[in-house]
C-alpha cells in the first residue's frame, strides 16, 4: 500500500499496488494527506496517518467494508513519523511512534477495535 497522486487521474489518495501485475487501485481518496499506510498481519485492515479530522491522527480502513475508524484524537503534536511509521503487533493492535529525542522515543499500543 501506498500513498501519493494518480498522474492520470490527479487523484490524491492510498492506493494498493499489485507488484505482480504492476496494477495500482485506489483504495481511499483523501485531500486531507493520508500517509503511512500499514496493512494488517490477517490483510483486513489498513492503518494510516491522516488529517482528515483537522488534526494529524490514526486511522483505520476496513478492507472488507470500506469503514473508516478514527483511533486517535488529541495526539497529533505527540505523534514522531520523522523517523519511524506504524506497525502492528497482531491483528488488533498497532504501534506509533510518541515524541521525545534520542533514547527518550516511547511507543504506544493501540487497540483497533
Amino acid at each position: 500500500y501506498i500513498e501519493g497522486r494518480d498522474q492520470a487521474t490527479e487523484i490524491e489518495g492510498l492506493y494498493e499496488l499489485n507488484l505482480q501485475t504492476q496494477q495500482i487501485r485506489l483504495m481511499l481518496e483523501s485531500t486531507r494527506g493520508d500517509s503511512w499506510p500499514s496493512i494488517s498481519p490477517n490483510g483486513e485492515n489498513l492503518a494510516f496517518l491522516s488529517g482528515r479530522s483537522g488534526e494529524s491522527e490514526i486511522w483505520t480502513l476496513n478492507l472488507t467494508t470500506g469503514s473508516l475508524n478514527q483511533l486517535t484524537g488529541g495526539i497529533s503534536g505527540e505523534l514522531d513519523f520523522d523517523n519511524y511509521n506504524i506497525s502492528w503487533f497482531s491483528n488488533n493492535e498497532i504501534i506509533v511512534p510518541i515524541s521525545g529525542t534520542g533514547f527518550n522515543r516511547s511507543l504506544a499500543r493501540i487497540n483497533v477495535n
